[in-house]
């Protein structure tokens, strides 16, 4: 049955899924990550063979198709990873641009940045551009997050 594939994997596989190591929370994560598939691919690969074990047949076809089943998984698992590094990535791109101007405003023209800041419509403005700012990072947080 299942169980019994499951316990031939990590007698045979001592430590399969104990080689972490604290190498900071990065490494870390992108560890867990890494055991937490091969631990999924473990458990599809034993789920497999016993209920091969029960039907009989040919393992070759069976075997490539749950070969075929871990490399999708892993990557869809780098695309996601990806695509979420690029939304951070202009995230951040997006905020760096718009303080890139204030800052060339500022320089080339400080006693009109001055007046803007020190009146109550800049000051509005700028608190509202702050504020949406922020927003924006929590919204653009949770969009990206895998679910």
């Amino acid at each position: 049955s299942v169980t019994f594939y499951k316990r031939m994997s990590f007698r045979y596989f001592p430590g399969f899924f104990s080689y972490l190591h604290p190498m900071g929370k990065v490494e870390e994560n992108k560890r867990r990550k890494e055991a937490m598939i091969l631990q999924v691919a473990m458990e599809l690969f034993a789920t497999t063979m016993s209920v091969h074990w029960e039907t009989g047949g040919s393992l070759a076809p069976v075997l490539s198709s749950v070969a075929r089943v871990a490399r999708d998984r892993q990557e869809v698992a780098r695309r996601i990873r990806s695509n979420i590094a690029q939304s951070q990535f202009s995230t951040i791109a997006v905020l760096g641009l718009i303080y890139f101007v204030a800052l060339v405003l500022w320089l080339d023209r400080p006693e009109v940045m001055i007046e803007f800041a020190s009146s109550s419509l800049g000051s509005a403005a700028i608190a509202t551009t702050i504020v949406l700012q922020a927003v924006g990072i929590v919204w653009m947080n949770a969009i990206s997050k895998p679910s």
